[in-house]
């Protein structure tokens, strides 16, 4: 029998961000990123090894960011921040020298680097506007602040190219425009990116052709689009890239797709509609931390490879440019996390429900192989592994969901279950390891989660609640409970708590004005109050009439009629909010707007608050505030759905 989680253990993992192959094929580089508990930070580093997992070099850490090769494999560049996080330096590793030096010092981290040739970097830097007093914000732009980031009001994305001969960096746009993403063209003559010109208004992006002279051009697209990441084929005649239709009519609910734009006739297809699914990583995984990269495109040979979501899987595919088809390459009950390609050989991060990330390497023809160890310490530990089971909604739709047992479980005994609801609402569960539900699992509870209308990996009509939260979702949630409650015999449906993140927190504040079913709540980083949502955070003017549709003056009977706070009366669930006070997504006034209005009504409730840490502090955190929140949430539950048997977890006890 292995050891049972506590809440200390989240900090015994390793993350993983960025994998990419050199242009030769023979060596891979990536990031990884480890708590260190003693300093309450992380240790992020950089890796080269040869395909099989030897390492070759390992960078001294401990904020070592994102990477790029050179076109001719000799160089690795990657960025090392500092420890106030305020400037940085671009390092050089050449790999046949065995030599690493910083190339240039930048007074504001860059977001992201690639190389236009063997000795120019082109790079992405935030920069500012106007300058502002020391402690003074002028604010004169919206959005004010971005979760994750901070404040963003003077600020814009501008790009810089870096000589790495002689360390110089010039900027080379010379706008108020923000440049998200960059690709090289294979030639090095120009970048080719996307481009935010309204930042009010960020899910609208153009596609600009930026040359070396600092030249733009505005390439036609003739559609309303958001444009993620790309990258140029081969020649340079061709892009790829993710990219959301607004021409659609779902809004947020629209898929992401592989879009594919020939430069010389601005010819543009999208190559995965058929499919009807997206490309967004929109599945939980809770160990990821402050390294994890976005996936990209990438077109090696013929082929263009990308993600799609689909159920609870998170699937490599590739499209043939030739043939014109697509086919599934690495797909089955697990999540391709990061990927690379080159010359056939693809290096995958790879998550299954019961193991943590490590790093696999597949060859056509031949069978995955992982070639790192670094979670291995979960064999020390009881896991888990989750019951899939699909059931069919009141309307007649199938609904995919899960449940984990209690570890060590003894047959006729019931237990006391979570029901946990994701966020987004266009987020997922899947077959991707979940420390916080393993640790539940190991203190004596059950666990059940399901993807309820609004989720990603299925239909965009599935996914399309707009306008209707608090509904058909909300069936679909207790729908699911009922379900796994008439067919595992090990829930006790007389103690079953709550508790999700953000739309999920929205679900959970739902849920208590709704009904008393539930003997215990945590909403986490939640919404109560739709008014505020639009008002105070980074994305509410957009996303908010989007999804309830209308603003606080011209639907403020809508806005109100789906916010929690106004149907505070009804609660009589004791209810714990958990926040962070860095959250721009969620602010901090929607969990003490519904704390204080239950509070004055003499209502069970508790405030948690954290003084740091964005949305998502959970998984990317301080690793002190990680532990606390796992340990705050574990107490709430002890306290409240296992005080009739006199259970106590030692997790819990003082």
């Amino acid at each position: 029998m292995g050891r049972k989680f506590v809440p200390e253990d989240v900090n015994k993992f390793t993350y993983f961000g960025r994998v990419a192959i050199s242009p030769r094929g023979d060596l891979v580089a990536f990031t990884t990123a480890r708590p260190d508990r003693a300093g309450d930070r992380y240790e992020v580093r950089v890796w080269i090894t040869k395909l099989d997992g030897t390492p070759i070099y390992v960078s001294p850490g401990p904020s070592d960011s994102f990477l790029a090769w050179s076109p001719d494999s000799s160089t690795l560049t990657y960025q090392r921040v500092a420890s106030d996080g305020r400037g940085s330096e671009l390092r050089l590793v050449n790999v046949e020298r065995g030599t690493d030096f910083a190339v240039t010092k930048l007074a504001v981290p860059a977001s992201s680097a690639v190389w236009l040739d063997d000795e120019v970097i082109a790079l992405t830097i935030p920069t500012k506007l106007y300058e502002e007093e020391p402690g003074v914000r002028v604010v004169r732009e919206w959005p004010l602040w971005f979760d994750g980031v901070g404040f963003v009001h003077n600020v814009r994305m501008q790009i810089y190219v870096l000589s790495t001969r002689g360390g110089i960096l010039e900027r080379l746009t010379q706008d108020s425009y923000s440049y998200t993403n960059i690709a090289a063209d294979p030639l090095g003559r120009y970048l080719l990116a996307s481009v935010v010109k309204d930042p009010s208004k960020p899910y609208r992006t153009s596609l600009a052709l930026v040359r070396r002279d600092g030249s733009v051009d505005e390439v036609g697209l003739g559609r309303d689009l958001w444009i993620g990441p790309l990258t140029t084929s081969p020649s340079g005649k061709e892009v790829v890239f993710f990219g959301r239709d607004n021409e659609k009519g779902r809004g947020f609910a629209s898929h992401e797709e592989v879009w594919l734009l020939n430069l010389s006739d601005q010819r543009l297809e999208s190559i995965t509609r058929s499919i009807g699914l997206g490309t967004s990583r929109r599945v939980y995984y809770d160990l990821r931390g402050p390294a994890s990269a976005e996936p990209r495109p990438v077109w090696d040979g013929e082929h263009i490879y990308f993600p799609i979501s689909r159920g609870g899987s998170y699937s490599l595919y590739r499209y043939s440019t030739t043939a014109r088809s697509i086919e599934p390459v690495l797909d089955g009950e697990y999540v391709v996390w990061d990927y690379d390609v080159r010359r056939g050989t693809i290096v995958f991060v790879r998550i299954t429900a019961t193991e943590p990330a490590e790093i696999w390497v597949y060859r056509a023809s031949d069978v995955p192989t992982k070639v790192t160890r670094f979670n291995d310490v979960v064999k020390e530990y009881d896991v888990v592994e989750p019951k899939h089971f699909t059931f069919t909604a009141s309307d007649g739709v199938e609904v995919e969901g899960w449940v984990i047992e209690p570890a060590n479980s003894v047959g006729g005994r019931k237990y006391p279950t979570i029901l946990w609801i994701h966020g987004g609402p266009k987020s997922k569960f899947g077959w991707s390891f979940m420390f916080e539900f393993q640790l539940y699992a190991s203190n004596g509870y059950a666990v059940v989660y399901c993807n309820p209308r609004g989720s990603d990996g299925y239909s965009e009509e599935f996914a399309d609640i707009r306008g209707h939260y608090g509904e058909r979702d909300f069936q679909d949630i207790m729908e699911c409970l009922d379900h796994a409650v008439r067919n595992f015999d090990f829930i006790d449906p007389e103690r079953v708590g709550v508790t999700g993140i953000s739309y999920g927190g929205f679900m959970t504040n739902w849920i208590v004005t709704q009904t008393d079913r539930f003997k215990a709540a945590v909403s986490q980083n939640s919404i109560s109050t739709w008014e505020a949502e639009y008002l105070t955070t980074d994305i509410g003017p957009y996303f908010v009439p989007d999804q309830i549709g209308g603003d606080p003056w011209e639907s403020q009977e809508k806005l109100r009629a789906k916010s929690p706070l106004y149907y505070v009366d009804r609660v009589k669930t004791p209810l714990m909010l958990v926040h962070s006070l860095d959250d721009y997504r969620c602010w901090l006034d929607q969990a003490i707007s519904i704390y204080t209005a239950l509070k004055l009504r003499r209502k069970e409730v508790e405030l948690v608050l954290f003084e740091s840490g964005g949305h998502t502090f959970g998984w990317s955190g301080k690793p002190s505030l990680r532990e606390a929140r796992l340990k705050h949430m574990l107490r709430w539950f002890d306290t409240h759905l296992k005080k009739e048997t006199g259970e106590v977890l030692e997790s819990s006890k003082p």
